[in-house]
Parts: structure tokens; C-alpha cells; sequence
């Protein structure tokens, strides 16, 4: 890989990162940390759905950009893992409600990401 992809790849995952954590911070503002984290991941499925659709599949770089980079810095499993385990300290039927919840929507609207492209 040039250094030049990886800096790419690199500016992509910082924006992703800086965008998730303005989005969870706005959704701590309305009501907790765990809703804006289940928001992040759900609209990055979406996302990544809709550009590895839309996005012509004669430039795999611009999906490594995107994809990798900027949405899988802007969505994040391990903190979906922690608010769930922290959720199942709380209240066994919020963390049911919020981890099936933030599966299956994620996959939904992945699926609706593909059909809009």
C-alpha cells in the first residue's frame, strides 16, 4: 500500500471519528450516550451500504477511503459492546431492546442503503 493511500485512508478515519464523536455528543445532550452510539452505527451501516453500491466498482481505493476509513472510524463496535455491557448492569430489557435493536436496524438499513444506490 503507497504511503499515499495511507494517509488517505488515515484523514478519512480522523473526519469519521471527529463526525462520531460530535454525534454522540449531541445525542448525550437529548438523552444519553447509548441511543447516539446506536444512531452512529445504524446510519454507518447505512452508509456503507449505500456506497458499496453507488460507488463503481472500478474504484475499490475510493471504498477503502470511505469505507474503511471514514465510516469504519465513524461507527464503532467496541463502544456498542461497552454501552450493551453497561445496559445489562442497568436494566435487562434495555440492553435487549438497545443490542437487538442496533443489529437489526444496522442490517436493515444497510439492506435499504443498497436499494437507494
Amino acid at each position: 500500500m503507497s504511503p499515499s493511500l495511507l494517509l488517505l485512508i488515515f484523514l478519512g478515519g480522523f473526519i469519521g471519528a471527529v463526525i462520531r464523536d460530535w454525534v454522540i455528543h449531541l445525542w448525550r445532550k437529548r438523552s444519553n450516550r447509548f441511543w447516539g452510539t446506536c444512531f452512529v452505527n445504524i446510519t454507518g451501516s447505512f452508509l456503507l451500504g449505500f456506497c458499496s453500491q453507488a460507488i463503481d466498482s472500478s474504484s475499490p481505493l475510493f471504498l477503502l477511503i470511505i469505507g474503511t476509513g471514514l465510516i469504519g472510524s465513524y461507527t464503532t463496535f467496541s463502544t456498542y459492546s461497552a454501552d450493551a455491557f453497561m445496559l445489562w448492569r442497568r436494566s435487562k430489557l434495555c440492553f435487549f431492546i438497545y443490542a437487538a435493536g442496533t443489529v437489526i436496524l444496522s442490517i436493515i438499513f444497510f439492506w435499504i442503503g443498497t436499494l437507494i444506490s
